[in-house]
């Protein structure tokens, strides 16, 4: 088979692209590189399919880029150099063949349609899916299969305002980075919380988001992580706050020292940013120093990925007891902490189990091993390739 995906060069989940290169936005929210390297890994052919929007570099120059495929194709190939990638062939929308599997992204918003007049096999990843401005239809799309971090099918938003009825719901969970690991014992670390986690906002971005505030009346994505931030002094005797506001670090400080440099900065977006206050800090290290944490669930029922980051690392996670963490196995009193989705609740919890050292232990340690045991790279990919080749297989089937 060859996997054919959408401006590969510009997707978050694949690579760190170029507008947070020239950002110097540290935060790895390539999340599926894993993914993307064991296609390569396993001999399958990889195309990055360059369309008209395949840019991700900042303003100004964005703009021409946008307007010469030479340039798009140099974005690639440079992104790939920067992510330790191999070269990857560029095609276009006439070198699909039926037999292809392209792959795009919902949270991007000219890729769908872009996928409608194509005849092969199609997979659209969710992430993210609140970002839509108007409801789809996956089904008269053509879109074989749908993918999502956690089963979706009982959630309230994605049943209201997309139609996947008769795409095959693959899952593909979280991975935590090998990084994350045990490296303190239970006893020598801090009898408190931290939280952590990037406290996002759609304030200010007009074409999209649309349908996420008509269902929830509210701009911010976890209601809790900007509580705790902005609360954090009053709770700092039972949580330590390293949650990062998602505007921190604004790409206008960093001024380059020559003088063609700093006439083309001044036109640098001032909506770009680079995300300072979330990698400030050494996650790992971090995770190591308390017994207890949380990373707070966006309001629309999905948890981060630093939930499952944390327990990697031996530390008891804090979160609200629903079907988003049961999907992936986690059952609340056994491999995490529940709460009633309070500050007060939170709070009250951290208290608790601060006086209950070996039932906190104990949940650390389940905790950990399931998520050590489901959420590698290996468990994930086994599931994942079966699932998808059982949908393939589905689909060459239905041609004959």
């Amino acid at each position: 088979m060859r996997i054919v995906i959408i401006d590969l060069h510009c997707n978050d989940f694949f690579v760190r692209h170029l507008g947070r290169i020239m950002s110097n936005n540290q935060v790895k929210s390539f999340k599926h590189q894993f993914l993307l390297r064991h296609f390569l890994a396993k001999g399958h052919e990889v195309c990055n399919l360059i369309t008209g929007e395949g840019t991700r570099a900042l303003f100004p120059y964005a703009f021409f880029i946008r307007h010469s495929k030479i340039c798009r194709k140099l974005e690639s190939f440079y992104v790939e150099k920067k992510n330790g990638l191999p070269r990857i062939k560029t095609i276009s929308a006439n070198d699909i063949k039926n037999t292809d599997i392209v792959i795009g992204f919902l949270v991007y918003p000219n890729q769908i349609p872009f996928m409608t007049d194509l005849d092969c096999y199609k997979m659209v990843f969710g992430n993210h899916f609140i970002s839509i401005a108007k409801p789809l239809d996956l089904d008269k799309d053509g879109i074989n299969a749908f993918v999502n971090e956690i089963d979706l099918s009982n959630n309230t938003f994605v049943n209201r305002y997309i139609n996947n009825r008769h795409c095959d719901n693959i899952t593909l969970p979280y991975v935590f980075a090998s990084r994350f690991e045990l490296r303190k014992p239970f006893e020598e670390r801090e009898n408190k919380a931290m939280a952590v986690g990037t406290a996002s906002t759609c304030e200010g971005i007009k074409d999209n988001y649309d349908l996420y505030r008509e269902f929830f009346k509210t701009d911010l994505i976890q209601l809790m992580r900007w509580e705790i931030l902005e609360k954090k002094e009053q709770v700092k005797e039972w949580i330590d706050c390293y949650i990062g506001d998602i505007r921190s670090g604004s790409v206008k400080d960093r001024v380059p020292k020559n003088f063609f440099g700093k006439v083309i900065w001044k036109f640098q977006s001032g909506k770009a940013h680079n995300q300072s206050d979330y990698t400030s800090f050494d996650m790992v290290e971090t995770f190591n120093r308390y017994k207890m944490f949380t990373c707070p669930e966006e309001l629309v029922g999905m948890p981060g990925i630093g939930a499952i980051e944390g327990m990697a690392c031996g530390t008891a996670y804090i979160g609200i007891d629903h079907e988003m963490y049961q999907s992936l196995g986690l059952v609340p009193g056994v491999h995490y902490i529940a709460y009633d989705g309070t500050l007060e609740g939170m709070v009250q919890v951290i208290k608790e189990y601060q006086d209950k050292p070996d039932e906190l232990k104990k949940i650390a340690q389940t905790g950990c091993e399931y998520v050590r045991s489901h959420f590698n790279k290996e468990s994930i990919l086994e599931t994942f390739a079966s699932q998808l080749e059982i949908s393939y297989n589905r689909y060459l089937e239905n041609r004959k």
